[in-house]
């Protein structure tokens, strides 16, 4: 299920945020993108651990289902397109299950003789448990990034190794 779009701004960033622009194109999605997988982890543990400890009766392996992801299924993208949330620039990284009934535990559902099954919330309560720690791990890890990666393109630079691309992105601007 595609849900609303968190956008998020740090503050305190700003010098972050000015050194990420310096950098190369390249290097920026990818910085991005591995620091927000690594601030999400706790996120993905949690639900996880919330799945084991709160969903008693479930089919399949529904505990072991969860992932860390930046792709959406063809469906998923075209939820997305239509509710116009879809920035093809943007760096998008996503929580959740690949159990095909992960939705019907999350927010519950009617059951076949028109009774209310209830609801194992699973990711919305590890969100809330730990979202200000993941926005804390991902300004602690972009830094670390930015500062590795300003390291290695100085050493390929200083080498003479950085090839046509990367040198138009650093030397022109990007």
């Amino acid at each position: 299920m595609v849900g609303k779009v968190c956008n998020f701004s740090v503050e305190g960033a700003a010098q972050l945020a000015a050194n990420l622009a310096e950098m190369p194109k390249f290097f920026q999605r990818d910085a991005l993108k591995k620091a927000a997988i690594r601030a999400l982890t706790i996120v993905h543990v949690e639900a996880m651990n919330f799945s084991v400890r709160n969903v008693k009766r479930h089919s399949g392996r529904y505990e072991y289902s969860w992932r860390i992801s930046t792709k959406l299924t063809k469906s998923q993208k075209r939820k997305a397109r239509a509710a116009e949330e879809f920035n093809k620039n943007a760096v998008s990284v996503y929580v959740g299950s690949t159990d095909p009934k992960a939705h019907l535990l999350e927010f519950g559902h009617l059951a076949p003789d028109g009774s209310q099954v209830r609801a194992f919330p699973v990711l919305r309560p590890a969100w809330d448990m730990h979202k200000d720690v993941v926005f804390q791990t991902f300004v602690k890890e972009l830094a670390k990034l930015l500062a590795d990666g300003a390291r290695k393109l100085a050493n390929r630079a200083e080498k003479g190794k950085l090839n046509t691309k990367q040198q138009k992105d650093i030397f022109l601007g990007s």
